[in-house]
């Protein structure tokens, strides 16, 4: 009977292993984080790669799990609630008393767990040493089947797998107490065919200063590290949530990666009770897509021929294509193609046993010329009849543009972002920055980086553009001394010339002799800003500099809320002036008269500035465009030396992606740059329709920046050869239409700005000149008054022509032009007289002034400007609404400014009803309100009424045009 009854036993605890298998299995099956869990889509939305042409999306479907730490049995076989072969990092920063270790959650299931896993341990060792025992203890059994149950009791571990782990989560925690922890996995193999992603889930308890995240390392095949990907940071309290990688590929001579966990402070303070946990880290490989053009920076002329390559590795299967798109600057799909891969494997001899493991391989496609403009290709990589990963890449066709000197260009903080110095000036031309600002402070034992500055400094002036040599601090290493007080940037940088003057002093002595424009520390190092006899101390920066030739033009960093010193006390030669918060075109317009209007009056240096896009995660598209056009042209109203963009690659205010290929915003800067150049802001022009515009102009070229917030069109004579270029460099011809006997041309505006260029310099000068000699007219019907116009001739050439004025058709004005001559650089005033009818109404009023001016041919063009018709300081306002009876009431209200009282007669003719009739009395610096109450208003609704006031005791009479609004019908005002 006893051995019956531990056959039973054996029996039930067999079950039981096989139920606690399954649960195994369950486990590791659900507890698998996915690359699109919402929580992972979150994080990676929070910290986005930038839109790097190299990164793409992934779909959970193609990756592969290549080892995982759930920090269970499997993770901990020796029991000492540490991860096998994970290692501690220790030193001052880790200090050995800080907790690490794997813990379980508490819950009264974990008890009853453990109390079960206890009970268990015995039947277990009864159940191996019977099954491992070698005579036949079942003799019914098949002596084979003896051998299988043998065989299971050899394979069997001496404690059976806990149930604990079934009811509660193992993870690994670190309790801070003052100190940080990094912990590193043992390492992994990986290959360059893949991407690899690294997710984890961390929680965070109490901490106020440290935080917490994990990074994957590549390694060579000595162990030494190549690169480093993060998380995001984790900090505060937070219940678990989930962090990850951006894909990235390793780096050429990866063998294999690590993973480290970290937990650190960001400040001199650091937490005493901090606690962070971690759990299911686990590393994903997938497979890697690459887009990639003829030429690295993206940049094609027209007329070429645009080869996109799209390179495929680690697939899994050996059939794969590429369904590339082409998308426009508004991301709409304009041409599409499917392409073949030309796949390979990655064991080009495979043997029966030995097959390829994954594949490889590249699609091209041809893309014909394109017009100029800012592009996108996409590209999915389609495998296994499913879309496994999307990338996608930028380029720029761009045609000629007039080249110019000008005031903008860019500061390299990095420097090249294409890898090499050589190709620097000739893009940089392309792109037509005309200034640049370069890191030039290096190790003075780098004589191959020595040379390429010089070159790059010789080249750069060849192609116009002017060159900055930025000094910021010395290479790593080079001065400890200067090293331990980074976070004081320039000012400290630059305090003891024992230390800084012996480490530039070969560097100087050779670039000094091509470069004369030095920027100490980087944009926005404001430290100098403050300092006692900071005169003296930068002219001893430039002595120790300057070596045994001429003074430098050095260059210092300067808040725009901070004023400088007065002009005598400045001994930099200029300042880069800046704000934390980008400025309007008109904030910037008011500071620059600001300074200016100082310097008029002092010795003053340079005004440089930063002129950064505003950030993409703020703005719009169409705002940042145009915002930044209308801040570069306000520029050119002022003698600005230069205005940089700060950091070209930056990820938020930049022009292009971090590989250095464009982005939506370098096209616009590249128009503005090339075509505002040189140019001067001379006024503005008033058109028809009203658009706001900037003119500039040199005096032998002229341009416009027009736009219009209401898409509209504007129609008027500008010049004989008439281009519109929006700020995508595309080339518009503008429509040119006959009115009468002069020929117009029609420039439609719209949110974002054009540039209308060809304008005739003469003709526009004289048109920004033209005034009226007043701003409105009295409102006395029938009786004759003038208008004088006053016309200026800038040039230096004699004007002759005619004058023709046409406004309201209630106006009398003359029939006939008015003859006028006016002689170089000489002023005229032609007086024109008026007389309004007297159905003429009151109000602001567009004058036309037809302007003929003689020669081979004659030039026609019409001048806008605005008269006022109505008595001096009175305003009438007119209203209506329906009220809750269906009566229409119009409500007048009249502001009197003048000094005396003013009564009027007022009559109000609906159509086809019978007028009414109010007295209104407004004494002097008061304001009236009257009502007219007409029953029935909604059959009014859309129809023109007229208000006429007619002064008692004086010749006045205004008349007002009332027009009842359709949508009073739904409760509208």
């Amino acid at each position: 009977m006893r051995s019956n009854r531990n056959l039973a036993d054996i029996l039930v605890l067999w079950l039981l292993l096989n139920i606690a298998g399954c649960w195994t299995l369950n486990a590791q099956g659900t507890g698998a984080t996915s690359v699109n869990n919402p929580a992972v889509q979150a994080d990676r939305n929070a910290r986005p790669p930038g839109g790097a042409p190299s990164v793409p999306t992934l779909n959970s479907g193609t990756g592969e799990t290549v080892r995982r730490w759930d920090f269970g049995r499997e993770d901990d076989q020796d029991f000492d609630f540490w991860p096998d072969r994970w290692q501690r990092q220790q030193g001052r920063a880790y200090p050995q008393y800080v907790q690490i270790g794997i813990q379980s959650e508490d819950s009264p299931a974990k008890a009853q767990a453990q109390k079960l896993d206890a009970a268990i341990v015995p039947y277990w060792v009864q159940l191996r040493k019977y099954l491992r025992k070698t005579p036949p203890w079942l003799p019914m059994l098949d002596p084979q089947w003896t051998q299988v149950l043998i065989a299971l009791g050899e394979s069997l571990p001496a404690l059976p797998p806990p149930f604990q782990e079934q009811f509660t989560n193992q993870y690994l925690a670190i309790v801070l107490n003052g100190g940080g922890a990094m912990i590193q996995s043992p390492p992994i193999e990986v290959s360059g065919m893949y991407s690899y992603v690294l997710g984890l889930r961390v929680r965070t308890k109490h901490l106020k200063h440290n935080r917490s995240w994990a990074e994957l390392q590549f390694l060579d095949a000595e162990g030494l590290p190549l690169s480093v990907t993060t998380t995001p940071l984790a900090g505060g309290d937070s219940d678990w949530i989930t962090l990850q990688t951006r894909p990235v590929a390793p780096p050429v001579g990866s063998q294999t990666a690590v993973i480290r966990l970290r937990v650190e402070p960001q400040s001199e303070a650091t937490d005493i009770r901090g606690i962070v946990d971690f759990d299911q880290i686990h590393l994903q490989q997938f497979p890697q897509l690459h887009l990639a053009t003829a030429h690295p920076t993206g940049l094609f002329g027209i007329g070429q021929s645009i080869p996109i390559t799209a390179t495929a590795m680690g697939l899994r299967h050996q059939t794969a294509a590429i369904q590339f798109n082409l998308l426009d600057i508004q991301d709409a799909v304009i041409r599409t193609q499917t392409v073949q891969v030309k796949t390979v494997s990655d064991n080009p001899n495979p043997t029966a046993t030995d097959t390829a493991s994954a594949y490889g391989g590249t699609a091209t496609w041809d893309l014909s010329p394109l017009p100029p403009g800012f592009y996108r290709v996409s590209a999915e990589l389609i495998a296994a009849d499913r879309k496994a990963l999307t990338t996608a890449i930028s380029f720029a066709v761009i045609d000629q543009l007039p080249q110019s000197d000008g005031p903008f260009g860019w500061t390299l903080p990095e420097g090249s972002p294409l890898g090499n110095v050589r190709s620097l000036p000739g893009w940089l031309h392309d792109c037509h920055v005309h200034w640049l600002k370069y890191p030039c402070w290096i190790n003075a034992d780098d004589l191959n980086s020595a040379d390429e500055l010089a070159w790059l400094a010789t080249r750069a002036e060849d192609n116009q553009i002017r060159f900055v040599g930025l000094l910021d601090q010395p290479p790593e290493g080079v001065a400890p001394e200067i090293d331990k007080r980074r976070e004081l940037a320039a000012a400290n940088t630059f305090r003891d010339a024992l230390v800084w003057q012996p480490i530039l002093e070969a560097l100087m002595n050779r670039l000094t002799i091509k470069v004369r424009w030095w920027q100490l520390g980087q944009e926005r190092d404001f430290s100098f800003l403050g300092r006692a006899s900071l005169q003296e101390t930068i002219n001893d920066i430039n002595k120790g500099l300057q070596g045994y030739r001429e003074p430098l033009n050095l260059v210092i960093s300067w808040p725009w809320l901070e004023p400088q010193p007065a002009g005598e006390s400045r001994s930099w030669r200029a300042a880069v002036r800046s704000a934390s918060v980008p400025l309007t075109a008109a904030e910037l317009d008011a500071y620059l008269n600001a300074e200016f209007e100082d310097s008029a009056s002092t010795k003053a240096n340079d005004t440089w500035l930063l002129l950064d896009p505003l950030p993409k995660s703020e703005y719009d598209l169409a705002t940042r465009v145009r915002d930044l056009v209308l801040r570069m042209a306000t520029v050119q109203g002022h003698p600005v030396q230069a205005a940089f963009v700060s950091n070209p690659l930056d990820r938020e205010t930049g022009l292009l992606r971090p590989d250095g290929t464009p982005d939506f915003m370098l096209l616009p800067w590249r128009t503005s740059s090339a075509i505002l150049g040189s140019l001067r802001r001379t006024g503005s022009l008033q058109l028809p329709n009203g658009s706001p515009n900037i003119v500039l102009s040199d005096g032998e070229r002229t341009v416009m920046v027009l736009w219009n917030m209401t898409p509209s069109e504007e129609s008027l004579y500008l010049g004989e050869n008439i281009q519109v270029i929006d700020v995508w460099g595309r080339l518009e011809s503008a429509e040119t239409r006959t009115v009468g006997s002069q020929t117009e041309q029609i420039v439609k505006a719209g949110p974002t700005p054009k540039f209308v260029l060809g304008l005739d310099p003469q003709i526009t000068a004289f048109r920004m000149a033209v005034k009226l000699d007043r701003t409105s007219i009295d409102s006395l019907l029938g009786r004759s008054q003038s208008v004088g116009v006053e016309l200026d001739n800038p040039s230096g050439q004699e004007l002759q022509g005619d004058l023709l004025l046409k406004g309201d058709a209630a106006w009398d004005v003359p029939r006939f032009p008015t003859a006028m001559m006016l002689p170089g650089n000489s002023k005229q005033t032609i007086s024109i007289p008026l007389t309004l009818q007297t159905n003429a109404t009151t109000g602001k009023k567009a004058v036309q002034l037809k302007f003929t001016l003689e020669g081979s041919p004659k030039r026609k063009f019409t001048v806008y400007r605005d008269l006022h018709v109505g008595p001096e300081g009175f305003e009438v306002r007119i209203s209506s609404r329906l009220d809750e009876n269906g009566n229409l009431i119009v409500q007048v209200e009249m502001q009197n400014s003048s000094a005396d009282r003013i009564r009027y007669d007022c009559s109000l003719f609906p159509p086809g009803r019978q007028y009414q009739r109010k007295t209104i009395q407004v004494a002097a610096n008061e304001r009236v309100r009257r009502e007219f109450i007409i029953p029935n208003g909604k059959s009014l609704l859309g129809k023109t009424m007229l208000l006429r006031a007619a002064e008692q005791d004086g010749r006045r009479v205004l008349n007002y045009t009332v027009l009842i609004d359709q949508r009073l019908a739904s409760g509208g005002s």
